[in-house]
């Protein structure tokens, strides 16, 4: 069955035409949406035949995505669903990470497609119908129902040796509140999600008010987590897992999703805007060579006791630093079986210096310099980088 321009549908196993009207049999029918085509492209893993179209009893209609017209084929049994890179500049589509990409080699003859972003798309069928695809495979959009079945291994809480077991009476509420909590109690007993206990330790429940103005049911654990066992652990420094990484190929880059923010701030108005992008940019002068010359004129705006002013020179500094992050270099890992080197550059507001492996910068250094070290020789400024 196929859908002609005309909104004519066609059986070719009956060989029956059925013309599509809005008003017919006072049925409530919604055409497929009309505009120009934005891409036709026919993929499909039969075999190409010379002078034949491939397929044409296939039901198709046309979708809106960002207000873009694209053609669409209903059930045609992919269970996957790829666009080109092309397609997805064009209807402006954000992407993000694949947690799992793979490969492709039926797309076309130039060997393999690697895919490595997804995204949800948000469309409609005419005015009537709207849907957002969903991963409905992966996270479900029901909860469970009742708890998670017993496993071979049981956990529990450890509590101090010696320890008396907190026995708390019910905080007071009135009739409203105690009718609420009860009410709670029983839905979560009905769905499963909590059962009766008959331990001899018990901690008190109470109605905290929400923004909406509805009650959420809170338990006060306060008690019984002064007498139990706290079990640390030593947690990595970044340092040291970036160590273990060394000789890696790809290096560290600053992610363009987490400096988003950093290239769309609007320039700031107050000293206390200054301030909030200076901390969020100073997350990365790692990757910013001479970060804290380039920002002196802001920092200069951030001083206690003076007007704010923004300056050119703020103006341009701030640019500037938002062109760095968003071009920042990649970082090589240190391998520490190899020599390092460092490079040191000063100039009259501030110091740098790059630490190198191979030609390669591994982390950038830079520092503003104030008070009698403004008054210091070149060779001791470069010297104090070292220091």
């Amino acid at each position: 069955m196929t859908i002609q321009s005309t909104q004519e549908i066609e059986s070719e196993d009956e060989g029956v035409d059925e013309e599509v009207s809005g008003g017919a049999q006072g049925e409530n029918v919604e055409f497929a949406d009309e505009g120009e085509m934005l891409m036709i492209c026919r993929v499909l893993s039969s075999e190409a035949k010379l002078e034949e179209e491939q397929r044409e009893n296939l039901f198709r209609t046309w979708c809106t995505i960002q207000n873009k017209v694209c053609g669409v084929i209903i059930d045609n049994g992919s269970c996957i669903n790829v666009a080109s890179t092309t397609l997805m500049e064009k209807l402006n589509l954000a992407t993000t990470k694949n947690p799992c990409p793979y490969k492709l080699r039926w797309l076309n003859d130039q060997g393999e497609a690697r895919v490595t972003q997804q995204a949800r798309v948000p469309f409609s069928i005419g005015k009537m119908y709207k849907d957002e695809v969903e991963f409905v495979d992966v996270f479900s959009a029901e909860l469970p129902e009742g708890l998670p079945p017993i496993w071979g291994i049981e956990h529990q809480i450890d509590l101090v040796p010696g320890s008396a077991l907190p026995n708390r009476p019910a905080y007071w509420c009135n009739p409203n509140e105690a009718k609420e909590l009860q009410r709670q109690v029983n839905e979560l007993l009905e769905k499963g999600y909590v059962r009766e206990s008959m331990s001899p330790c018990s901690v008190p429940a109470l109605l905290v008010p929400k923004k909406d103005g509805s009650m959420r049911m809170c338990v006060d654990s306060r008690a019984i987590n002064k007498i139990t066992v706290k079990y640390r652990y030593l947690i990595p420094r970044l340092d040291d897992m970036l160590d273990e990484l060394n000789g890696s190929k790809q290096g560290v880059e600053v992610d363009e999703e987490k400096v988003k923010a950093i290239r769309e701030w609007p320039t700031p108005t107050t000293a206390s805007e200054v301030r909030s992008f200076h901390g969020l940019a100073s997350f990365y002068r790692r990757f910013v060579k001479n970060f804290s010359t380039i920002l002196a004129p802001l920092t200069e705006c951030t001083k206690k006791g003076t007007e704010f002013k923004w300056s050119e020179s703020a103006q341009r500094s701030f640019e500037i630093i938002k062109e760095k992050l968003y071009a920042a270099p990649i970082l090589a890992l240190p391998d520490f079986s190899k020599t390092f080197e460092i490079e040191c550059d000063a100039s009259r507001v501030g110091v740098g210096a790059v630490l190198m492996q191979d030609k390669r910068p591994i982390a950038y250094f830079s520092e503003k310099l104030s008070g009698v070290s403004l008054n210091y020789s070149t060779y001791d400024k470069e010297f104090y980088v070292l220091i």
